[in-house]
């Protein structure tokens, strides 16, 4: 039986104020946490139901040292998902530095919502973005939605935080970004490699952030539309995929 000190532990977790006190997080979810436990992230702490184990014997026998069979109460009790799964770790935390890598960087200003932050992850992996940099106002990492919401992406996707006009300024990369009065997204011509700013939802990109921008880009809405502007997950998504059609 499990016990309520750590049920107690597993739940602050939750805040960030105890994932920065234990420099650990939690991951949810049965193919999550198998993702997780195969690569070279680490585990301080792994629960799973009986049924977790049939398919994933390999990760049982790799962490017998931290594993705990749980019933499916107990499950809820340590689980922070309105409909838990099967398998829940506590995961120990990286330090991500930037890098300079070849091709392209996502640049986020101030993003504050972690269902967006994690869609924002995911969509970077996916049209092929090599790291994430944001500023030190932006939603933590290991926020529990952010990792839910990145569906795994966050585990390959270097991403680091930092003062992101001193960052800027270091740059020679073309520096794009979405404004709401920039070129149109259709007349605009992407370089090979480069850097592309979204910013805070409400307010945009900071006036000292534009300042260093070179590019800014809009995407033009319908003719009738009485929207005043897009997610800024969509609209990342967009540029996204508009750059990596131009690059290829």
């Amino acid at each position: 039986m499990i016990s309520k000190n750590v049920i107690t532990y597993v739940q602050s977790l939750q805040q960030k104020k105890a994932r920065q006190k234990y420099q650990c997080f939690v991951a949810e979810g049965n193919k999550l946490v198998a993702e997780l436990g195969d690569s070279d992230w680490e585990f301080e702490a792994l629960y799973v139901k009986e049924s977790f184990a049939p398919a994933h014997k390999s990760l049982i026998a790799k962490y017998q040292h931290c594993i705990q069979i749980v019933s499916d109460m107990e499950m809820e009790r340590l689980s922070g998902l309105q409909t838990p799964q099967d398998a829940l770790a506590v995961v120990r935390m990286k330090t991500n530095k930037s890098t300079s890598p070849k091709g392209w960087t996502l640049v986020l200003d101030g993003v504050q919502d972690p269902g967006n932050m994690g869609t924002l992850i995911r969509s970077a992996a996916w049209f092929g973005f090599s790291q994430i940099v944001c500023s030190l106002d932006t939603v933590e990492l290991y926020n529990p939605k952010v990792i839910q919401g990145s569906m795994g992406a966050f585990a390959t996707m270097p991403i680091h935080y930092t003062d992101l006009a001193n960052y800027l300024s270091l740059q020679k990369l073309e520096i794009y970004a979405a404004v709401l009065d920039g070129k149109p997204l259709r007349k605009t011509t992407f370089s090979k490699e480069g850097i592309l700013v979204l910013g805070n939802e409400g307010n945009g990109i900071r006036p000292e952030i534009l300042r260093l921008v070179s590019n800014g880009i809009t995407i033009e809405k319908a003719k009738d539309s009485k929207v005043e502007s897009l997610n800024v997950a969509v609209a990342a998504a967009i540029l996204m995929n508009a750059v990596t059609q131009a690059i290829n």
